[in-house]
């Protein structure tokens, strides 16, 4: 039987019956990833999107709510055995919204799309859309390539602690929120006018114990706007590193050795954009950044 066929009160006992852990997740996005995460990993689970749960809404409310009713009717059975709701960290974790809850798993970074942005993922991208093999792509050319990257996506931190702000300050005056799309912001020129704030925007990220790096950028970024321009800079970068092979900046291919440039096995293959990239690294989670959602998942039963 479903969890999909039973009462809210009845969840509890339908997964403690059929030996099998239930993951409540936000939305519809995120069931493909949490069953591959699972499957993949040899962990025995179903995951349902908590709008399919009669009476509850799609997100992070939604899931909250539902754990609260399944515990209400738990008889003291501890639910986080069998039950594990997962939510993004989003804003609503700086505005103290986000209950202590042993059945509850918060993402480590602001949302699920901030997961997918490694040196491996990028390694995976240049080696689908190109012909370079895993000699050429060695550990330090692939940390040259991303490390750039990372750099340039540094950028956006500044961009969010301003989202950042208005989100947890009713009376705050924001440019922007999370809501107005990175395209938007750039379109109006209003991430060179957030500059004007750096100082007041750092003084806030102080307050709040968060200070300018790689990790807190994805703790506090929008995954879509930090996921965009990801894509956007590993296009450019991708497309750039056939003549950085022909300068010899990078680890050198045998044709661009021998000269015969245009072979260059650093050369672009096959036309690739965000969709694709999105497509491709979704399903290798393997590049991921989710062992701690793997551990978590596996405590349960």
């Amino acid at each position: 039987m479903s969890i999909l066929e039973v009462e809210c009160d009845e969840i509890l006992n339908e997964a403690i019956m059929s030996n099998t852990p239930i993951i409540l997740v936000e939305g519809a996005a995120d069931i493909p990833i949490y069953e591959q995460l699972s499957e993949s990993n040899d962990l025995k689970s179903e995951v349902y999107a908590v709008e399919n749960i009669d009476g509850f809404a799609a997100g992070c409310r939604g899931v909250i709510d539902c754990l609260n009713e399944i515990r209400e009717h738990s008889d003291g059975t501890s639910i986080e055995n069998h039950i594990l709701g997962i939510i993004d960290r989003d804003a609503r974790y700086y505005r103290g919204e986000i209950p202590l809850d042993k059945a509850l798993l918060v993402l480590e970074y602001y949302s699920m799309e901030s997961h997918f942005i490694t040196e491996e993922a990028t390694a995976l991208i240049v080696r689908t859309v190109t012909r370079v093999t895993n000699t050429l792509l060695e550990k330090g050319t692939r940390e040259l390539i991303h490390n750039k990257i990372q750099k340039s996506l540094l950028e956006l931190f500044t961009l969010s602690l301003e989202a950042l702000k208005n989100a947890v300050q009713e009376d705050y005056e924001s440019l922007f929120g999370y809501g107005t799309n990175i395209q938007q912001i750039k379109n109006q020129n209003l991430h060179v006018e957030v500059m004007e704030k750096e100082r007041e925007l750092d003084e806030f990220a102080t307050s709040i114990n968060i200070e300018k790096s790689w990790d807190n950028l994805l703790k506090v970024c929008k995954g879509k706007w930090v996921f965009f321009e990801y894509c956007q800079l590993l296009q450019k970068e991708v497309a750039s590193l056939a003549n950085r092979c022909k300068e010899s900046q990078i680890k050198q291919c045998q044709f661009c050795f021998k000269e015969s440039f245009d072979n260059c096995l650093y050369k672009i293959q096959s036309n690739f954009n965000e969709t694709n990239i999105r497509q491709l690294l979704f399903s290798n989670l393997h590049t991921s950044n989710l062992n701690y959602v793997v551990d978590r998942v596996s405590a349960l039963g």
